[in-house]
């Protein structure tokens, strides 16, 4: 009868500490979770304010290349006109001549 008492103790005793190291195990990992949970928002806001900056650049590329092109567009324009107007000033000279 002792030695089931004894026993019985024991068992409780070794239930009480798979419990205690069960219910350590989760509190470990909970806190691991929430550290991660921290860190992938911290992450998610870094991430977003990129995004938000490339956007921005984005923008302003593609202001830079519309004035570009448009500038290229007037030098064209220009190009054409000396062209035109070269030829329209050696026609009248050799027509004076």
């Amino acid at each position: 009868m002792e030695q089931e008492a004894v026993a019985s103790r024991w068992v409780n005793k070794l239930r009480h500490q798979l419990e205690s190291a069960c219910r350590e195990s989760q509190d470990r990992a909970a806190e691991a979770m929430g550290a991660r949970a921290t860190k992938l928002r911290a992450f998610e806001r870094e991430f977003d304010v990129a995004k938000a900056h490339l956007a921005e650049t984005e923008a302003a590329l593609q202001k830079s290349l519309e004035a570009l092109e448009a500038e290229w567009k007037a030098r064209s324009d220009t190009e054409q006109e000396v062209v035109m107007l070269r030829g329209q000033l050696l026609g009248a000279e050799e027509s004076n001549a």
